[in-house]
């Protein structure tokens, strides 16, 4: 045998290797872009399973790059949102109005699902329409969290000026029905 081992072997292969690399450069990469054409679908779809399984594994190291791309690029990221949201004359553009109506028909069609039914002409609380380009509010027990009805903007106000609470509206409507017919009586100061 002429070679000793499959150290010698494996060095004259790669020496071989190279040489036709270098000779047939053109030919190998025309036959890796046949390749590439021929299985595009099968390696794209091979990439992006490797990728999203590593990213799977790894949210920390994700995380860690996208906080020193944002440190890092901190001014471009505010001007691209600043011309997402504005135009030149600074009026909001149209990609933005259309996101901002989707997402709050979204959440306007989430809150009827929460309640079970959807808004009502008139206000639950007092019966009366509600405000001029404003929908009735969804209402909900701050303690609890269970949805009490759909109310106007004035009823909305009210109970959260009252802080919800029913002896404190009771106090109130004593305090108009006194009140109703004048002024609450002056009390005489001693010594004037």
């Amino acid at each position: 045998m002429p070679y000793d081992g499959d150290e010698a072997r494996k060095a004259i292969r790669a020496a071989y290797n190279r040489e036709y690399a270098a000779k047939n450069r053109e030919r190998i990469r025309q036959k890796a872009r046949e390749r590439y054409e021929k299985n595009r679908v099968a390696i794209l779809e091979g990439n992006r399973a490797r990728v999203e399984a590593w990213h799977k594994e790894n949210p920390d190291a994700i995380r860690k790059h996208k906080q020193r791309y944002r440190e890092k690029n901190r001014g471009k990221l505010r001007e691209y949102n600043r011309r997402y949201i504005r135009d030149e004359t600074g009026e909001l553009t149209d990609s933005y109005k259309a996101r901002l109506q989707f997402k709050t028909a979204q959440w306007r069609d989430g809150q009827e699902t929460m309640a079970g039914r959807p808004r009502p002409k008139v206000c639950d609380a007092c019966g009366g329409p509600p405000d001029a380009n404003r929908p009735l509010h969804y209402d909900h027990c701050h303690s609890k969290g269970h949805f009490r009805g759909w109310i106007c903007r004035e009823c909305n106000l009210a109970l959260g000026n009252v802080r919800d609470d029913a002896n404190r509206l009771r106090k109130l409507i004593a305090y108009l029905k006194r009140t109703k017919d004048g002024p609450v009586a002056q009390f005489a100061l001693p010594g004037v």
